[in-house]
């Protein structure tokens, strides 16, 4: 697993905007659920991608879902999403994606 990592939580998509806007220097990737309470998570990271500056304009985002529907890579790309794990996600699942996007 991940040393070392500190992890910042948020409860719901206007959490998750506010802890970016305030801490994105300190963050090195967002690890998300597609249906996230309060602000979809399309629209919250649609709106982290038209910040205009970086970051939080380029924080990798990896995306969870039971949903099928999101389990293509490429569907995940085209709504701004860097990769997607279908849950259930395994450990070592999330470790190699994490390892993969974080500095």
């Amino acid at each position: 697993m991940c040393n070392n990592a500190t992890c910042i939580t948020a409860n719901n998509g206007e959490q998750k905007l506010d802890l970016i806007a305030t801490k994105a220097s300190q963050i090195d990737v967002v690890l998300v659920d597609i249906y996230i309470p309060k602000v979809s998570e399309l629209d919250a990271t649609s709106a982290n991608r038209n910040q205009p500056s970086d970051p939080p304009k380029n924080l990798p985002v990896v995306a969870t879902t039971a949903d099928e529907r999101w389990h293509n890579p490429k569907r995940c790309l085209d709504f701004g999403f860097n990769s997607v794990l279908p849950k259930p996600v395994s450990l070592s699942q999330l470790d190699k994606k994490l390892r993969q996007f974080a500095a």
